[in-house]
Order: structure tokens, then C-alpha cells, then sequence
């Protein structure tokens, strides 16, 4: 192929990108007015913090499930700004003297999140639209609601969340690396206590209270947001409805941990058994890229202890200790 016709290839390519996204709010927009209702036995709900491997083990689940995804329903857009409690640290908890109204209304939005029916740009970033149209299912990707898992349980029984953990220096040595974390350097320690004491486990609240007293680093807010991330998922007693899998696992034996997450949703039929499941594992995420630690099909478990100094590695890890989450001991 000569040049003048790769050059006309990607004009046109160009010219078809902008005028899908050009499109896309429109034409998402007429979706979310079909009046669906949710098939929840063919839902999968995927959530972790920030750079646990959340799209990673989205993408996978949507191959071998032909499930499109339904990306990160929760970031703050005009539709459901009203249910976000703690704006600073883009999170979601509900506040005591809030509590019934809040979940009146997100009870409502989460409805038209399992409907399909918020689809946008945002929600559509890792779906063709085409897909969006008539989906057999949903693959629904969060890094916000795991403080909300015990509420899914109560208000979506029949939905299964899968809640993917990551050792916490890895975490927080991907969030370092990525830099989106970086607006976070410049809070007090102080805010994490106004942010947050109203509205996670009172059995934490000393703890939150004394090591914000302590800390003086980026790393360490860092942790802590780590720690009150994943309290109620791993210092609380396992609802049975809930999957936690470590990253670890899923990197160490891919193919049985998949077979696992399937096995754990077992309302889901499958058109065929899961094919290929190796070949979707070893691939970058669509959110890693060039920052990745993947080199040939591998994934680098303990490239956070070169990242990351031993001193800032004790930091993470007392914070970790003083939360009582022992995982990663």
C-alpha cells in the first residue's frame, strides 16, 4: 500500500472517530430512554480501588463473556452529583443525618445504571455503542463503590459483586506512577478526618483520628484513603455474595481465577465455554498502556518494592497495620 493510500486511511478513520463521538451524546442519550429493566443474573460488578486492576479484569470478563462494559457509572457527571457525599476524594459514603434521602436517590440511579440506561461519553469509553444497543449483559466497572458493597448487598440482592484487591504499596506505587493522584499532595492530612470520619465504621474512627495526626506524606494519604477504600470488605465478615480476589491471584493463575469469577456468578450462561482466556489475560488494560509492569506476558508483582523507598514502604504498611487489615501481612 502506497503512502497517498495510508494517508486517506487515516483521514477517514479520523473523520469516522469524531463523528462517532460527535454523535455519541445524542444517540446515548435516545438509548437511556428505552425502557429497560435490569436482568440482573446477567450483571457482573466489578469494583477495587484505583489502580487494582479494575478495567484489566473488566476487559477480560467482557471477552469471554461477550458482556459490553458499562465504565465507571459513579465518576461525578450532573446526572448523580447529588449522591456524592465526600467531593475531595472522589468517593461515595453516606452521612448519617443524609442517609435515607441519599439512598432514595441512589437506589434510583443505580436502577439506571443496571438498566443500561446511563449510557454516555464516559460510561461508553470502553463499549462500541452498537453493543450498548441490545446487550446480552453487563459488565459494570467501578473504583468507587467499594464503601458501597454492604448497600448493593441489601438493595441488589440478586447482583454478585466481584471486589479485586491489590497489595496496597502496589496500589499506591501505580497511583504515584500515573500522577492523577497529584492534586491530592496539596490537602492537609486534616481533611482526611473532616472528609471521612462522618461516614465510615465507628470502629475505625480512633484510628482515622490518631493517624492523620501522624502523617506527613503523599504516600501516606495515599494509604489511608487505601485503607478506608477496603475496610468494609476485608475487616468486616465475608456477605457470601461477594467475590474477593486478589490481583495476585488472578496475575498467578489467571485462567483459574476466571473460571472462579464465572463459577461465582453462576446465574450467567455462557454461549460457549470460555475461550482463550489466556490470550485476554496477558494484554495491556486500556487505562495502563506504556506504565504498565506487563513485559511478555508477565506482570511484575513485586516491581512496586523498586519503586517505592523502603522507608515509604514502612509508612504504607504501619497505616495498614493501624487499620487492622492484615491481607497483606
Amino acid at each position: 500500500m502506497d503512502k497517498k493510500n495510508i494517508n486517506f486511511d487515516n483521514f477517514l478513520a479520523s473523520v469516522r472517530y469524531k463523528l462517532y463521538y460527535s454523535l455519541l451524546p445524542q444517540v446515548s442519550s435516545a438509548i437511556n430512554g428505552f425502557n429497560r429493566t435490569p436482568n440482573y443474573s446477567n450483571i457482573l460488578v466489578i469494583t477495587g480501588s484505583p489502580r487494582s486492576g479494575t478495567t484489566w479484569l473488566a476487559e477480560v470478563l467482557s471477552k469471554v463473556t461477550d458482556f459490553p462494559i458499562l465504565w465507571e457509572p459513579l465518576f461525578p457527571n450532573e446526572k448523580n452529583i447529588h449522591i456524592h457525599n465526600v467531593i475531595n476524594f472522589e468517593r461515595i459514603y453516606f452521612k448519617d443525618n443524609e442517609k435515607e434521602k441519599i439512598k432514595d436517590d441512589l437506589f434510583k440511579y443505580m436502577f439506571t445504571v443496571f438498566s443500561g440506561r446511563q449510557l454516555n461519553p464516559t460510561t461508553l469509553r470502553n463499549c462500541d455503542l452498537l453493543r450498548s444497543i441490545s446487550p446480552k449483559g453487563w459488565v459494570v466497572k467501578f473504583c468507587l463503590a467499594t464503601p458501597l458493597i454492604p448497600w448493593i448487598n441489601d438493595s441488589f440482592p440478586l447482583i454478585k459483586p466481584i471486589i479485586i484487591v491489590r497489595h496496597p504499596c502496589a496500589v499506591i506505587a501505580s497511583q504515584i506512577k500515573w500522577g492523577w493522584w497529584k492534586k491530592w499532595q496539596n490537602y492537609d492530612p486534616l481533611d482526611l478526618e473532616t472528609a471521612f470520619s462522618p461516614v465510615i465504621p465507628t470502629y475505625a474512627l480512633d484510628t482515622l483520628r490518631k493517624v492523620v495526626r501522624e502523617i506527613t506524606t503523599f504516600e501516606e494519604i495515599l494509604s489511608v484513603v487505601w485503607c478506608l477504600d477496603n475496610l468494609r470488605v476485608l475487616r468486616e465478615d465475608i456477605n457470601p455474595s461477594n467475590l474477593i480476589i486478589p490481583y495476585e491471584c488472578i496475575v498467578a493463575d489467571g485462567e483459574k481465577s476466571i473460571l472462579r469469577i464465572l463459577s461465582h456468578v453462576k446465574q450467567i450462561n455462557l454461549n460457549s465455554k470460555p475461550k482463550s482466556i489466556e490470550s485476554y489475560l496477558y494484554k495491556f488494560s486500556s487505562t495502563t498502556h506504556h506504565l504498565s509492569s506487563f513485559n511478555k506476558g508477565n506482570r511484575s508483582l513485586n516491581r512496586w518494592r523498586e519503586e517505592l523507598s523502603h522507608e515509604q514502604i514502612k509508612k504504607i504498611m504501619k497505616i495498614v497495620n493501624d487499620f487492622e487489615i492484615n491481607l497483606y501481612e
